[in-house]
């Protein structure tokens, strides 16, 4: 195994000493910069290469000797030294002797290297050849002392199988080594499978005097159930706990009596005490979710003292907010987060029926560009776009069509709007109650709508560019083609439950995605009661450049049963963000946004997804054998060869963060790091309001959130999941793929070392990952191999899961 020590910066001799090397090219000497020579904001070279040498037998770990300047170097079947002079130019001085001698057949071979003082021990792995195939078995071990200054073998002593990594307690007084005792085979007659073990030599009446302690795990034999359950891997065919556990490095704790050892294969730390040489403690390392990533914090910024957008016929002042979108634009020269939002169709009241009420009928939708300071936690509006048709008319959030004797299961058919005093408003040909929001590379923006389906492009002032609607809407209102925009959408999204329209965009690889709020009234007869039931909505692909709708796809959503009081359903898709490689992120939730509701029945959940194995049911009819797919059951969907989009859990908001406002808005900062923002409904939202006197009753209300923005920090816990070169197009084809994907990975941890800040030892690892691969044993397989053992319930893209491109 190769290994890698940590660095140590506070001297020559501990970097000589720490050095390890991992290729055939040696380097011997580095010089080191004063930090203090570093100009504050520049970049310096703290390691300037001063010599290198090529060693024919590779080399690996290294120690170095500063009274001699040797360097003593694993290379291969010996051990080498190279002497240094002043201008730190190697020279190869020799190789050491073996400072024992074996029997016949028996090869012993140096595995690690340690300097104390004037002392230099070499830890030898002792083999024999063993059956046919070629394998062999390791003996017990032996450690040589030598003279670190002249290479006299000053001692030896047999410690356990196989030696690894060796150490010296900070004192000198005792060595120990890591003895890994892999076997020889699993299965055959004459497979050989010794005990790990740690050995501890004792030096302290001198090297010519040395004894040997082993603590080995014979205590955990029987125990190997109860191992298991804890996390700790045990499981060579047919091995018991104490052959299982394979010792690979040490990291001596700060006051010397305690040894951390690194179990690599069974992803665990074993404790030794020192003093009795024992074995005390084993600690489990646990698992790594690769599907997500891990959560780390949550900052809050709140916008404060938002200007008027008008007062009420009933003389009510209404405040900006209504927030429904976000995306973010960047950084501001000051450090500044730089952010995109807008608002919907104003405030507005709970419908009475097919009757909605609108406190500013007159009201123009805004996209609203804001900076957010991380340090002071202040949010400053930057600029307001009032948004407007192309002959400069201001846009509304008025219906669009009202249609004689509809009802809310006709297609293409709005509310109808009042003012607070109940009086009609009429229509808006092209009212946007809009949710969502892409800022385009090219300055414009792309919006889509929750009141109707529509999709919006706006110039960057706010000017209507282009309005695509489903097919058939001029017809159904009986006016002329075009009255309401470009029909390029599909005619089936106009049958969107009313009010649940597209309430996300996302762009990506130069196509808009629209994410349908809710299941669709798919067929029209679908009463309320059964539609909110449903589980499948719809992600729509657009292409701008065609004008065409090139894809619809079929997402399943949570939607589960309320369990009575403030539970509500979480039925409906809020914003969402393409985050690269194919994949989206997107939000899914339900109405709580009251927080004195209690945690276990609110829904904000955010999900990652890609459409790799999801069928485009753009070409199909909408009814196949007599249902459409919203009434589909999973498996009836399977039948009909309909695979729906396969999500994974990214962020639970409630679970993680008690976030019970009207999350809507969604943007990705960074890699690490996402954002979202509420909807406050312009804190109208939920009250009724009194015709008589033209005002809400309880405005404001004490339960409306402020408007408010959340930034999420998260840890990548993403992996290339292909150790292939593999050309195609899906992920990982002919390239690294470095993504989250619905697996649990294992630190597995090779070299330690440890380190003390403020009186607290901390201990790091180099987790190497591994697998063991013995002859009549191997556990590296491709998802091809174990597809099969998946439930298609829980992964229902398992044949692009077991695809080789992809695992």
């Amino acid at each position: 195994m190769k290994k890698f020590s940590f660095l140590p910066f506070n001297s020559f001799n501990n970097l000589y000493r720490h050095l390890s090397i991992t290729m055939a090219l040696l380097v011997l000497m580095v010089s080191i910069n004063s930090y203090a020579q570093c100009p504050p904001g520049e970049q310096c070279n703290f390691l300037t290469p001063k010599g290198t040498v090529t060693s024919a037998n590779g080399a690996e770990i290294s120690a170095f000797h500063p009274a001699s300047s040797r360097v003593y170097t694993v290379a291969g079947p010996v051990i080498e030294y190279h002497n240094m002079n002043n201008a730190g130019v190697p020279t190869l001085g020799g190789s050491l002797p073996i400072g024992f001698s074996l029997p016949g057949g028996q090869v012993a071979l140096p595995n690690s290297v340690a300097v104390y003082d004037n002392i230099l021990a070499v830890s030898y792995t002792v083999v024999i050849t063993e059956g046919t195939p070629a394998g062999t078995v390791h003996l017990n071990g032996r450690v040589t002392f030598y003279d670190a200054t002249t290479g006299a073998v000053l001692n030896d002593v047999t410690v356990g199988s196989l030696p690894d990594m060796i150490v010296f307690t900070p004192n000198g007084q005792k060595l120990l080594t890591a003895n890994e005792g892999e076997p020889s085979s699993y299965g055959r007659a004459t497979s050989v499978d010794p005990e790990g073990t740690i050995s501890i030599v004792d030096l302290s009446a001198g090297v010519g005097s040395a004894t040997v302690q082993t603590a080995n795990f014979q205590a955990y034999i029987g125990q190997e159930a109860s191992l298991r359950t804890m996390g700790v891997r045990i499981y060579g065919p047919n091995a018991n706990a104490a052959q299982d556990f394979e010792p690979e490095y040490i990291a001596i704790s700060p006051d010397g009596t305690k040894a951390w050892v690194t179990l690599q294969e069974n992803n665990a730390f074993a404790v030794v005490d020192i003093a009795s040489a024992a074995v005390i403690q084993i600690l489990p390392l646990g698992l790594k979710d690769h599907s997500k990533p891990k959560v780390m914090g949550l900052e809050t910024f709140q916008f404060n003292n938002m200007p008027s957008i008008g007062t009420t016929t009933g003389g009510q002042v209404m405040n900006l907010g209504g927030f429904s979108g976000l995306a973010f634009e960047g950084y501001a020269p000051n450090g500044n987060l730089k952010f995109v939002t807008h608002t919907d169709r104003g405030p507005n009241g709970e419908p009475t029926g097919q009757i909605r009420p609108f406190a500013l009928p007159d009201f123009a939708p805004e996209i609203v560009r804001f900076e957010v300071d991380r340090t002071s936690g202040q949010v400053t509006l930057t600029q307001r776009i009032q948004l407007k048709r192309s002959n400069g008319q201001l846009l509304t959030g008025l219906p669009n069509i009202n249609l004689s004797g509809a009802t809310e299961s006709t297609p293409y058919h709005d509310e109808s709007g009042v003012n607070l005093f109940n009086i009609t408003t009429g229509i808006d040909t092209f009212g946007a109650d809009l949710e969502g929001v892409v800022a385009a590379e090219d300055g414009t923006f792309w919006m889509v709508d929750e009141y109707r389906i529509a999709l919006y492009h706006f110039n960057a002032s706010g000017e209507l560019i282009k309005r695509y609607v489903p097919e058939g809407t001029a017809a159904a209102a009986g006016a002329a083609p075009g009255a309401y925009g470009d029909e390029k959408l599909p005619a089936v999204l106009a049958q969107r439950r009313q009010n649940r329209g597209f309430e996300g965009v996302a762009f990506q690889d130069g196509k808009l995605y629209l994410f349908v709020q809710s299941p669709l009234r798919n067929p029209t007869t679908t009463s309320n009661g059964t539609l909110g039931g449903w589980k499948y909505t719809r992600v729509v692909e657009f292409n701008p450049a065609s004008e065409t709708t090139t894809g619809q796809y079929v997402y399943v959503m949570d939607n589960t049963t309320p369990t009575g009081g403030p539970d509500t359903r979480a039925d409906k898709l809020g914003d969402a963000v393409a985050i690269g490689h194919g994949e989206f992120l997107v939000i899914e939730r339900d109405d709580d946004a009251i927080d004195s509701d209690p945690m276990t029945g609110i829904q904000k959940k955010i999900y990652r997804f890609s459409l790799a194995g999801a069928t485009n049911i753009n070409g199909l009819p909408n009814v196949i054998g007599g249902k459409t797919v919203e009434q589909m059951t999973l498996a009836e969907l399977a039948t009909n060869s309909i695979a729906p989009i396969t999500k994974y859990l990214y962020v639970d908001l409630a679970t993680n963060y008690n976030m019970t406002e009207k999350v809507e808005g969604l943007a990705l900062v960074d890699c690490n790091t996402i954002a979202v923002i509420n909807d406050n409904d312009f804190g109208v939202g939920g009250l009724s309001f009194n015709s008589t006197t033209g005002t809400f009753n309880g405005y404001h209300n004490p339960n409306a959130e402020a408007p408010l923005l959340g930034l999420i920090s998260l840890k990548n816990m993403s992996l290339d999941a292909n150790d292939r070169d593999v050309n195609g197009t899906s992920a990982g084809g002919g390239k690294i793929a470095i993504r989250h994907w619905p697996l649990f990975g294992m630190y597995q941890p090779d070299a330690i070392a440890n380190f003390t800040v403020n009186g607290q030892a901390y201990y790091i690892t180099a987790n190497e990952g591994d697998a063991r691969d013995w002859i009549g044993y191997g556990e590296e397989t491709r998802g091809s191999d174990v597809a099969y053992m998946l439930d298609t319930d829980v992964f229902p893209n398992a044949a692009t899961l077991k695809q080789n491109i992809n695992l």
